[in-house]
């Protein structure tokens, strides 16, 4: 056949359609336009499709196709709505890159929303004013990112801080959240920590160090050290040690050791170096 062929009833092909030019399925309705459809029983992937640029010069960052959809705005322009495309950024044989976007229209622009690219997965790669939220079973906010205040949260939609972290009371009574726990993994040994540490740049410039047991012993302590002005070097301020004693520049109890120790039994104990331990001033009259 050489020419336009009208067809007023459905057309059953047999064989395989090849054709080198676009095509058009146009319906006055809501019913399916075009369906792909497998029979085969097996366990294999079916129906497939598949888009091919099949280029004789295949280059690095080459689009390989588009997937678009296309609506009219109230002025009656054909508008992009949303879309999503690939692009091969390395065609190397061996070590083939490819980037998955999906863009839509925010604001009357298109935005980028996802980028799957070699080297990252990105949300909001276009720096829009984009929020970010990940519902849980029970929470709305299990994870939000506020992009105009540059804020995150865990478990609440209040952003107080860099970093806001919430639970949901469940009723009026007083509760125990755990909102943040750090916890290492594999076999526990005596001296293992887990830090919170602040810095500046690559300094660290104080640090809280939670102090474990071993596998079969449980205790903890609280060590809080700061980088001293003198020595500019992290040493310890000081900890509540595993028996509720609360020691200032030792680690360990005893006289003999210099520093200051308020413990658990109630009796208070300061050794200095120097004549005297402990100063008791009073300032005024009253």
């Amino acid at each position: 056949i050489d020419g336009a062929v009208d067809m007023a009833s459905t057309l059953n092909v047999t064989g395989a359609i090849t054709s080198s030019a676009g095509a058009t399925i146009t319906t006055a309705d809501n019913s399916k336009q075009l369906i792909l459809k497998s029979t085969d029983a097996d366990a294999n992937v079916g129906p497939v499709l598949e888009l091919k640029r099949d280029s004789s010069s295949p280059a690095d960052n080459d689009y390989l196709g588009y997937a678009r959809f296309v609506g009219e705005n109230d002025a009656s322009e054909e508008t992009v709505f949303a879309q999503a495309f690939v692009i091969a950024n390395d065609v190397s044989d061996g070590t083939e890159d490819a980037t998955f976007e999906i863009d839509s229209m925010c604001g009357g622009n298109q935005t980028q929303r996802l980028n799957l690219n070699p080297t990252e997965t990105v949300f909001n790669d276009g720096s829009v004013d984009l929020d970010f939220r990940v519902e849980t079973d029970a929470n709305t906010h299990g994870l939000f990112v506020d992009a105009g205040s540059d804020l995150v949260s865990i478990g609440q939609s209040d952003l107080r801080a860099k970093l806001s972290i919430g639970k949901a009371k469940s009723g009026s009574s007083a509760e125990s959240s755990n909102l943040l726990s750090l916890e290492p993994t594999g076999t526990f040994a005596i001296g293992d920590t887990a830090n919170i540490t602040f810095h500046k740049g690559s300094t660290t410039n104080a640090r809280i160090s939670g102090y474990y047991g071993d596998d079969n012993i449980a205790y903890g302590e609280l060590v809080f050290s700061t980088r001293r002005y003198t020595t500019d070097s992290l040493d310890e301020g000081f900890r509540l040690d595993n028996r509720g004693n609360f020691l200032v520049g030792k680690t360990a109890l005893g006289s003999a050791t210099q520093g200051f120790g308020v413990y658990s039994t109630g009796s208070v104990e300061a050794t200095s170096g120097s004549s005297t331990s402990l100063y008791l001033n009073r300032t005024g009259n009253g």
